[in-house]
């Protein structure tokens, strides 16, 4: 058996794997591919976890897709897996067949839901548990290609400045690239506007369906509903009385699995459905965020499950209020026949979510700016906004980048004086 190593060139690979699945976690690689299924588990906690099922031809591709030259091959791609296992301990292995096959589940323990945070720690927590004359430390390069900062050191002859540049994340973190669903509500920005509709219609007995591309924030929106409704609407609703309850259906595959999700996780009521679960909602009212609704064009999945939300959430007195993200209106996602309107469709106001506009994008940068003695030009802050439209999603990215590259460059300044 090949002797495991933990050099520079496994530690780069290993990194850029990470990478490519937290942005794919993110939608920051490419949208329609879902052979990458991932899942966020405690994502208040201090050390967020995702659960990835995927095969080892599929990760393959997303390196293939991700920002860097060539692609990582399957035994690389083992190898990388390997050393996040037994070398760092952020990645536990929960298959259940033969450990060689094609298929991979596990579960990564990470240090933050942020990119950039994460790539930090990575490259700390290797560092770490180098022999002391092996060390070798990789930093992201202005270019955002990975370079060696042992030759930085040699070129310059200044080694205090990669202590510098590795350590200054930490005095200033990189305010930008949030992923996935933001949970802190320190970090969610705008929206008001749209929220302040959202619970209008509510309010007046309407069920809504935010309809909006990948990474433009519903997950984000339906959350803030759900944590901060009763907050944000004051004590002048007639709202204030109901429960809030949230589904995420990623990882609920089949109708059995949503009732389940459905009853015990969000509505907090035994396992039932058909007449016991309208019986059992009966002198109830809650308001439901459904996310990722897509699911429920899977084959485990009838126009039954759909026929009952519509019959728990139809009319002025029904136990349930819909708020349903989803990337397609309903109407299109559910064409169930020619003749026939979607059953959800049919009792869902839609309010598309936008991206933000250039006068927001302006605001969201300076306020994330504000504390980290970067400042970004007037001409940077303009090509971001023409670069991204305003795009949630993307904006994080690629101001992120610029923040990197702003850093970067003042640190290398700094060693050089």
């Amino acid at each position: 058996m090949p002797r495991a190593t933990f050099g520079l060139q496994v530690k780069t690979r290993a990194l850029r794997l990470l990478e490519a699945l937290l942005a794919f976690a993110s939608d920051n690689l490419y949208e329609n591919d879902r052979y990458v299924q991932f899942k966020w588990l405690e994502e208040d906690s201090p050390h967020p976890q995702l659960l990835i099922e995927t095969k080892l031809r599929f990760l393959e591709q997303l390196t293939e897709r991700d920002r860097y030259e060539g692609k990582l091959s399957k035994e690389q791609i083992k190898e990388s897996l390997k050393r996040m296992e037994d070398y760092l301990g952020i990645l536990t292995d929960n298959r259940l067949k033969d450990r060689g096959s094609e298929d991979w589940r596990f579960t990564l323990t990470l240090w933050s839901k942020k990119l950039a945070k994460n790539l930090e720690k990575f490259a700390e927590e290797w560092e770490n548990r180098q022999p002391e004359k092996s060390k070798q430390q990789i930093v992201p390069a202005a270019n955002n290609g990975w370079v060696n900062s042992e030759s930085i050191c040699a070129s310059n002859d200044r080694p205090q400045q990669v202590t510098k540049l590795l350590t200054s994340d930490r005095l200033n973190p990189n305010p930008f690239g949030d992923m996935g669903c933001i949970t802190d509500s320190s970090r969610f920005f705008d929206r008001e506007e749209l929220l302040r509709q959202i619970f209008e219609e509510l309010n007046k007995g309407v069920n809504i369906s935010l309809v909006g591309e990948f990474q433009i924030g519903k997950s984000s929106i339906l959350y803030r509903i759900y944590t901060q409704g009763i907050e944000w609407l004051g004590n002048n609703s007639n709202l204030n009385s109901i429960k809030y309850a949230y589904l995420n259906l990623q990882w609920v595959d089949n109708e059995d699995e949503f009732y389940e999700a459905l009853c015990e996780e969000a509505l907090k009521i035994p396992v039932c459905r058909g007449f016991q679960l309208t019986r059992s909602l009966n002198g109830k009212r809650y308001i439901l965020c459904l996310d990722e609704i897509e699911k429920m064009t899977w084959d485990g999945f009838t126009k039954r499950v759909r026929s009952q939300l519509r019959g728990l959430a139809d009319g002025g007195n029904a136990p349930l209020k819909l708020v349903i993200a989803s990337r397609t209106p309903l109407a299109n996602l559910f064409p169930d026949s020619p003749e026939l309107e979607s059953p959800l469709a049919g009792i869902c106001r839609q309010l598309d979510v936008k991206p933000f506009s250039e006068q927001v994008t302006r605001a969201f940068i300076l306020q994330r700016l504000q504390g980290t003695g970067v400042t970004f030009s007037e001409d940077e802050i303009q090509e971001l906004f023409d670069r991204t439209q305003g795009h949630p999603g993307r904006l994080q990215v690629a101001a992120s980048n610029l923040y990197s590259q702003f850093t970067n460059q003042r640190e290398v300044k700094a060693g050089k004086s």
